[in-house]
């Protein structure tokens, strides 16, 4: 079934350690949206945290030839690439005191917007003073009403 736009993909809330990593979740199928928010934070004393995406085709091997570079500046928008992903936390060094992930399933149209559609103006209407013709009942052709503009 499909997996609408807004709804949660992914989230990591316990700290990861040094003796807990790699964090590894389980494969997500990506049908129904084509793009994922991200957002995390990460507190570490001396150690690092990267989170990367990991793509399948089959939802059981990981894909070696199409890759995600791991996740830069949060927020970040991630496109998908295939249509099974999961998510790999790897902690170096020393243990992390805070780890909070986040992964947001995001549709296409949610990120590139169409522009509104603009009409062409009229220009403006030109005021005419109305001159007495030189032949008594008769009028000029410049003093015949404006044309209505179809808008």
């Amino acid at each position: 079934m499909p997996t609408p736009a807004g709804y949660k993909i992914w989230e990591q809330t316990a700290a990861v350690t040094v003796a807990s990593s790699p964090v590894v979740s389980g494969w997500y199928d990506t049908t129904g949206y084509t793009n994922l928010f991200i957002s995390y934070v990460f507190t570490n004393s001396t150690g690092t945290t990267t989170l990367t995406v990991e793509g399948s085709f089959d939802g059981s091997t990981q894909e070696t030839d199409i890759t995600y570079a791991a996740v830069g500046a949060t927020p970040a928008t991630v496109a998908v690439l295939h249509p099974f992903i999961r998510f790999r936390l790897v902690q170096a060094t020393a243990d992390a005191t805070r780890t909070k992930a986040f992964a947001q399933a995001r549709a296409l149209w949610l990120i590139f917007t169409v522009p509104p559609v603009t009409r062409r103006r009229c220009p403006p209407p030109r005021i005419r003073v109305r001159r007495r013709s030189r032949t008594a009942g008769r009028t000029c052709h410049r003093n015949r009403p404006p044309t209505v503009c179809p808008g």
